[in-house]
């Protein structure tokens, strides 16, 4: 059967999503209600759409102008290399990481006391999970700004860009000036599905919030998912009902989203249609904002690595005193050979589905870019939104838990990246 392929592609990657949203059906109206006027709800809220749009601004606009700088200096290649680690770092990994390098008894300040401090005791100082957000809006930052800088270089591959920087060239525009006129619009066009992918995970996501986000209130989805694992079944209603509020949010910021960014784009193309040549001065800043991303970003790595080999050291010093490693090895076989295995597992896959899909669709363009929005709908709506009737339907497959379920789970999320 010709589109076989692209049938079983859809039903593997959209199935847990209307089994998901299915179980929303289920919401009680008195939870419901019981949500809306719980106490720090509306601060809960708050904290994620404002975390999660101020993120996705930052790296929307770092990732415009590190691509462009990047081009106008011929460093796409390096960019590219420097982008893949962070964009493979888990969040939850980077999120642990940056609260050992930035926390008043982090890395950072070890490497500067006593010496240059003073310091030696941690300060008194609020510098991770702070009330603002401020910390969990950095993170994202770097997370995102990979992410949508190698969504940005793939797009390059569907934009003549050599041509339209030699013609704006041409006309008496700098290079990275040409770069912003002439190109980067056409990226963004081709770049909307991903950002709003970024707008939605900054809003709903629990793994770095619970790393780095405040806790008086915690994010709303760190509050649904505290219901959710609650043992009290009166708080898994709530959570079923947080669940839909989550996604009414997010589905209305996603929408006020999509006005801004029409909005932006015809702000964009009328200052480009001014003409002005004049070298713009956040381009010279992209470079350092983003080599500064990245180094926070693989500290944060070092810093996992250096307290996983040898444990937890008494302030100011960098490493304790003893040596070898803080877990016992024998410990870590058995979940690193699953984790290894699901990983394996899910990009095989992944792949062979996308190229049996992509195969029947070769001569189809239009097809496959319809293929690819369906894609990305697990990314555009919040996971706690179908994880309750997706773990649901598991049950009734009686696979929960087991390890065909996380692999196809890890697939819902693994397929729009590898199209």
């Amino acid at each position: 059967m010709r589109n076989a392929g692209v049938i079983v592609l859809l039903v593997v990657a959209l199935l847990p999503v209307a089994a998901g949203l299915a179980g929303l059906a289920g919401v009680d109206a008195m939870a419901l209600r019981e949500v809306l006027v719980a106490p720090g709800v509306r601060g809960a809220l708050a904290m994620s759409v404002t975390s999660g749009v101020l993120a996705t601004l930052l790296a929307v606009v770092l990732a415009h102008l590190l691509v462009a700088a990047a081009a106008g200096a011929g460093w796409l290649a390096p960019l590219r290399a420097g982008t893949l680690p962070l964009l493979a770092l888990p969040h939850l990994a980077l999120g642990i990481g940056l609260v050992l390098v930035l926390a008043p008894s982090g890395l950072l300040l070890r490497l500067l006391s006593p010496w240059a401090t003073g310091f030696t005791q941690p300060p008194d100082w609020v510098t991770v999970q702070d009330p603002a957000g401020l910390s969990l809006v950095a993170g994202l930052a770097i997370k995102e700004t990979a992410f949508l800088a190698l969504a940005l270089l793939a797009a390059l591959a569907q934009v003549p860009a050599a041509g339209l920087l030699r013609s704006a060239q041409s006309l008496g525009y700098p290079p990275r000036h040409a770069w912003l006129v002439a190109v980067a619009p056409l990226l963004a066009r081709q770049t909307r599905l991903p950002v709003a992918a970024v707008l939605t995970y900054g809003i709903t996501n629990v793994d770095l919030a619970l790393a780095l986000g405040p806790r008086t209130p915690p994010p709303f989805a760190v509050l649904v998912w505290q219901w959710f694992t609650s043992g009290d079944l009166a708080a898994r209603e709530l959570a079923l009902a947080g669940t839909l509020v989550l996604f009414a949010v997010t589905l209305a910021v996603l929408t006020a989203g999509a006005a801004f960014y029409r909005a932006a784009g015809y702000a964009w193309c009328a200052w480009a249609a001014t003409g002005q040549r004049s070298r713009l001065a956040g381009l010279s800043l992209a470079t350092p904002v983003g080599v500064m991303l990245a180094l926070s970003g693989f500290a944060a790595v070092a810093a996992l690595l250096l307290r996983a080999a040898i444990g937890p050291a008494p302030f100011p010093a960098v490493v304790a005193s003893r040596t070898g490693l803080a877990l016992d090895p024998a410990l870590l076989a058995t979940p690193l050979a699953t984790t290894l295995a699901l990983a394996l597992a899910t990009a095989a896959v992944a792949l062979g589905l996308t190229l049996w899909a992509a195969e029947a669709l070769a001569a189809r363009p239009a097809a496959r870019a319809r293929v690819a929005v369906l894609l990305f709908v697990p990314l555009l709506l919040p996971q706690l939104a179908f994880l309750f009737g997706w773990q649901v339907l598991l049950a009734r497959f009686r696979i929960d838990g087991l390890f065909v379920a996380v692999l196809w789970s890890h697939l819902v999320f693994a397929l729009p990246y590898v199209w």
